[in-house]
């Protein structure tokens, strides 16, 4: 006879019980699977926790990766036998750059300006803007471009600038099996996420002394706030 008023009730006397917001998140989640499976078992003809709207969570930011940390993890991805050049390309790329993982695996070659190291980026909205490259991604590219053309057996005529290894461009889901598996190999396990890698592309240009506005404009975002976040 449970109903949403007495699941919002429960809520309530968590919220007042000092609970953290991310344990009642989860004793929701709960609620919601428990009376998931009453339905699907028939005891219930509806889930009463379904339509509850749990707390707001609080937005984490994405830790800072050491410099030091982002040369080991380039050494590492070398050693990823087959891959290790396209595995370092994502990571020079992805730091580097300050790319969103949409944005990477949407890259072209056509996108890839190397007399003038550009990259054609097209982020949210479908809008498109030019960052440059230094060196070490440069060095990253111009290694995988040469692997890259012996991965193309079967699809030879795709564009795609990252490929899998069926040849084909390589998914969102796939550049995080990818980084997962770098971590896994690292003496220290961090979060190695593509907004962790970005968020640290941001954090040591400021490092460096870099003009916020400028680094705005590399991220593609709309606001200055979104960047000072």
């Amino acid at each position: 006879d449970t109903t949403p008023a007495i699941v919002r009730t429960f809520l309530s006397d968590l919220h007042r019980e000092k609970r953290s917001p991310a344990s009642v998140a989860r004793k929701l989640v709960s609620l919601r699977a428990y009376f998931a499976y009453a339905v699907d078992q028939g005891h219930r003809a509806d889930n009463p926790a379904l339509g509850v709207k749990g707390p707001s969570l609080p937005k984490r930011m994405p830790r800072v990766l050491q410099e030091g940390y982002l040369e080991d993890l380039m050494i590492e991805a070398r050693k990823v036998l087959r891959s290790g050049e396209r595995d370092r390309t994502i990571l020079e790329l992805l730091y580097g750059c300050g790319l969103r993982v949409s944005e990477l695996v949407g890259l072209t070659l056509d996108d890839v300006d190397g007399d003038r190291r550009e990259l054609r980026v097209t982020g949210k909205g479908r809008k498109e803007r030019v960052v440059p490259y230094g060196d070490y991604v440069a060095e990253a590219l111009q290694e995988w471009l040469v692997v890259r053309r012996a991965w193309l057996e079967k699809k030879p005529k795709e564009r795609a600038l990252i490929l899998n290894q069926r040849g084909g461009r390589l998914g969102i889901r796939g550049v995080a099996f990818i980084l997962e598996g770098i971590a896994r190999k690292m003496p220290e396990r961090v979060d190695l996420s593509p907004h962790a890698l970005r968020h640290s592309f941001a954090t040591h240009l400021l490092d460096h002394g870099a003009d916020l506005r400028a680094i705005q404009e590399l991220l593609g975002h709309e606001s200055l706030s979104t960047t000072q976040g």
